[in-house]
């Protein structure tokens, strides 16, 4: 699987011990946006709220912002969710 964008200051700042890999919910111009390589995870960090996992401070423009909506929001919380095999790994930690 390609990987489109990544959070480097989160590797500089911190010692990684685990890496899990998670799908985000994107909408239709957040996904050409992230292909381009317009997707800035500075900042950005997962929540589990749920069982569900919310990615939060990251930000994925408008692939055209004269096309989007007037109400959205670049910077907002998205869903998503872990692969099964990980959801054993730590899902009794945060059920």
């Amino acid at each position: 699987m390609a990987t489109y964008a990544t959070n480097r200051k989160a590797h500089f700042d911190f010692e990684h011990l685990d890496t899990f890999e998670a799908g985000v919910v994107l909408l239709g111009t957040e996904v050409k946006s992230v292909r381009s390589g317009r997707a800035r995870l500075d900042g950005a960090y997962v929540v589990i709220r749920g069982g569900t996992a919310l990615l939060i401070g990251a930000s994925i423009p408008a692939f055209q912002p004269i096309n989007t909506d007037t109400n959205y929001d670049p910077e907002r919380a998205r869903g998503g969710g872990f692969f099964y095999k990980y959801y054993l790994l730590i899902g009794s930690n945060f059920y």
